[in-house]
């Protein structure tokens, strides 16, 4: 979403700090979009003003998954 919005929406991470006193639930969704789609800032999202801050990429999870793994933001690596 915050490449298609061009930063105008922030991915954010993911933390939890464990509670012994209490059960903690969680529910996680993931959003893999296809991977012969290609994920590009919006058209109307980009002009002179507010340039393009990301680069249109093939396979979202595939190309980008190891460096996240490493420790890494996937979308810091898609940056301009």
């Amino acid at each position: 979403m915050q490449i298609m919005t061009n930063g105008l929406f922030k991915s954010l991470l993911h933390r939890f700090v464990a509670n012994s006193e209490r059960e903690r639930i969680s529910i996680s969704i993931f959003f893999i979009p296809d991977k012969e789609n290609v994920i590009e800032p919006a058209e109307g999202l980009v002009d002179e003003k507010r340039p393009s801050l990301y680069r249109p990429v093939v396979d979202y999870v595939g190309a980008f998954y190891p460096e996240h793994r490493e420790g890494n933001r996937v979308i810091d690596a898609l940056k301009k």
